[in-house]
């Protein structure tokens, strides 16, 4: 199932050019740290990410409901807050461990660079 993920992830990237920091894939939700090339591109990013994904993941479920809990949540800052950065990190990579999973999904996060100028 994460192919599909991760083959999205490649799409948005190579027609938006937004960097990813951290992902974590949650049974009912996904978390990213993005850095989108133009804010106004993250809505447009979201949307192909969580509709290409749902998409894939009902197919291969034989599901036609909604897969995602629910829809995004963005709460952005400046790209110089470094510290905020690394506390989303932080919490991004921790929350497999906050939230209750079900065992017949996966979790995966992934390894992340941060530069600082």
């Amino acid at each position: 199932m994460s192919g599909g993920l991760f083959y999205a992830i490649k799409k948005a990237l190579d027609k938006y050019g937004f960097k990813l920091y951290a992902l974590c894939i949650l049974s009912n939700h996904v978390h990213y740290l993005i850095e989108p090339a133009a804010h106004q591109d993250l809505p447009k990013i979201m949307h192909l990410l969580n509709w290409y994904t749902a998409m894939c993941f009902n197919r291969m479920l034989n599901r036609t409901e909604h897969f995602w809990e629910k829809r995004y949540y963005c709460d952005g800052f400046p790209p110089t807050d470094t510290q905020r950065a690394l506390n989303t990190v932080s919490y991004i990579h921790g929350n497999p461990k906050a939230a209750p999973m079900r065992q017949s999904f996966f979790t995966i996060s992934a390894i992340t660079v941060v530069t600082m100028d």
